[in-house]
């Protein structure tokens, strides 16, 4: 039985890991505050995210299966921690499900999916015109606003990679890269409609790899399309479906810069000061677009942009206008810089 007086504040993740990543702040914002205990729930595709966070005493990691055992899994947990708030970050229905059935007192997020009923603390759910990472600080503000207790401080997303995850790194890149090299992620969970066209991604890579070696990477589903473009471009190597997220994280804190679509990859890039090159298609950066001090952002405006759809029902007329000159120029202009000093994100591992 849990014997010390805090107040228990059990975080529910968001479920992708750019929101996930944009959801650092908000928990420093709750974890920062005095007399908070915070715990957070996660699914085991972001919890890597959260390890080694300032101010967070627990990860629970859903173990794998169907919603309804992640549900009562949850239910368990929450009970375990004696949860006495849950802020939950992801808009659904499901995601407040446990904190109701498990009793907890507060239950605080955004009013969406029909879920109003069993929150106790409903939020209107944002407009895409505002930055997820400000409404996820806003939900964590609102949280304990009613609880009297002074807010932590917002800080930067910050990722945090361990040693045995560089060392890996290092060993899968002995022998391809003798010092910098680029990661170009070719892929968007989300959907076609947020993926740049793989021939540009190919034309991009036949490009920098003259005179970067190139590193392509990405989730399992991502693994097609790298190696096609990796099997037509020499010099080119993919790592997609190869590198657990802790790996992929290494991978991109090696990099001198890193290219990819509105997906999770960017804001680990962002996270971890590397400078990144994001292209926006059916999507809003005033929504989603990466925090960082070394973020740039491509996008082509058309008259349908942003739609948020998964697929284009037209000719994708907004990434067809980004031109792979225009992305290689972006990524000459990072590479061109003074080289950073040992040690610094975005210096070399090889």
């Amino acid at each position: 039985m849990r014997k010390d007086a805090r107040q228990r504040v059990t975080a529910v993740a968001p479920n992708w890991l750019g929101d996930a990543v944009m959801s650092l702040p908000a928990l420093q914002v709750l974890a920062g505050a005095s007399g908070v205990s915070l715990s957070v729930l996660s699914s085991p595709y972001v919890a890597r995210v959260f390890l080694n966070q300032p101010g967070v005493d627990e990860v629970h990691v859903d173990p794998a299966g169907g919603r309804m055992q992640r549900i009562a899994v949850r239910v368990r947990a929450l009970r375990s921690i004696q949860a006495r708030t849950a802020v939950v970050f992801p808009p659904s229905f499901s995601s407040v499900l446990p904190a109701f059935l498990a009793g907890v007192h507060r239950r605080v997020g955004f009013q969406a999916d029909g879920r109003g009923a069993i929150l106790t603390h409903a939020l209107p759910l944002p407009s895409r015109e505002v930055h997820l990472v400000n409404s996820y600080v806003n939900l964590a503000r609102a949280a304990l606003r009613d609880l009297s207790i002074e807010p932590g401080e917002a800080t930067a997303a910050r990722i945090f990679v361990s040693e045995g995850e560089r060392s890996v790194i290092r060993r899968r890149l002995a022998g391809i890269t003798g010092g910098g090299y680029v990661v170009i992620v070719p892929g968007a969970a989300f959907g076609p409609a947020k993926t740049w066209p793989e021939e540009r991604y190919r034309a991009l890579c036949a490009t920098l790899v003259r005179d970067t070696p190139v590193i392509l990477t990405g989730s399992r589903g991502d693994k097609d399309v790298c190696e096609r473009i990796a099997r037509d471009v020499p010099g080119v190597h993919s790592l997609a479906g190869e590198t657990s997220l802790g790996e992929m994280f290494a991978l991109v804190e090696g990099a001198l810069a890193l290219v990819a679509n509105d997906s999770g990859a960017p804001h680990v890039a962002a996270a971890l000061g590397v400078p990144c090159v994001v292209l926006f298609g059916s999507t809003a950066p005033a929504w989603t677009a990466p925090r960082g001090a070394d973020v740039q952002v491509l996008q082509h405006k058309v008259h349908c942009n942003p739609c948020f759809r998964r697929t284009c029902p037209t000719e994708l007329e907004c990434f067809n206008g980004i031109a792979v000159e225009d992305v290689a120029a972006a990524v000459a202009g990072i590479l061109s810089r003074p080289a950073k000093k040992a040690g610094a994100p975005g210096k070399s591992l090889g």
